[in-house]
């Protein structure tokens, strides 16, 4: 942190520029307030989410044949719980204390889809 004294002179400083001047300052000092940002909690945050997207496809690869057919409720690569339906995993999700948890319906090896539409 920087001491009081330097805080100090600097804004003596900045009261002796004229407006445009000052209109540069506060451009630099906006951007450097963005690249501050980048390197903040919501970049930690991305690469924290990132981390555990790898880890959950990584889990649900490996799982498919176990539970293939139904929901589940993944933090990571931690199995939360299972459901017939998306209201039952989240359940679980919610039960296990993680109820931001990803959710997602676990398709089986053989898994045929029916597409809908209009005959």
């Amino acid at each position: 942190m920087m001491a009081v004294n330097t805080v100090q002179n600097i804004k003596q400083q900045l009261a002796q520029l004229s407006p445009q001047e000052r209109d540069e300052i506060n451009q630099f000092l906006a951007q450097q307030k963005q690249r501050d940002a980048l390197f903040t909690e919501p970049a930690a945050a991305l690469t924290e989410r990132e981390r555990k997207r790898q880890l959950r496809t990584v889990w649900l690869k490996a799982h498919r044949d176990e539970y293939g057919g139904l929901y589940v409720a993944l933090d990571g690569d931690r199995l939360l719980g299972t459901g017939k339906n998306y209201p039952e995993a989240h359940g679980a999700a919610k039960a296990a204390g993680v109820p931001e948890a990803y959710i997602g319906f676990v398709y089986p090896e053989n898994y045929e889809g029916a597409m809908g539409g209009w005959a």
